[in-house]
């Protein structure tokens, strides 16, 4: 008796193998392997994309807008007089800086 050798026996054991590999692959699980007790790979961490959803942002709207009205020519005068020294406190306010008590 002869072992069997021919092609399409071959082909045959090839895609047998190739069948199996592929069955053996779908029995992998991903978290035993990563150890994360998870219903998928894909899913999220919901406790804390809902704490991220409901913080509240401490920067009002209106920061970012970017369209902003001004005169470029009195900024630029009034930034050389503060420079320069040239401004007046205002009323019940120190020109230095730091913390006031206001009544």
């Amino acid at each position: 008796m002869q072992p069997f050798t021919s092609n399409r026996s071959k082909a045959v054991r090839s895609g047998l193998a190739a069948g199996l590999c592929l069955l053996l692959a779908g029995c992998n699980s991903y978290s035993h392997m990563t150890r994360e007790d998870k219903v998928s790979p894909a899913a999220g961490d919901a406790v804390r994309a809902a704490m991220a959803m409901q913080t509240v942002d401490p920067w009002p709207e209106y920061v970012l807008d970017k369209d902003l009205v001004m005169d470029g020519e009195l900024a630029q005068k009034r930034l050389n007089d503060y420079q320069a020294g040239n401004t007046k406190p205002l009323d019940g306010a120190r020109s230095a800086g730091g913390s006031t008590a206001m009544p």
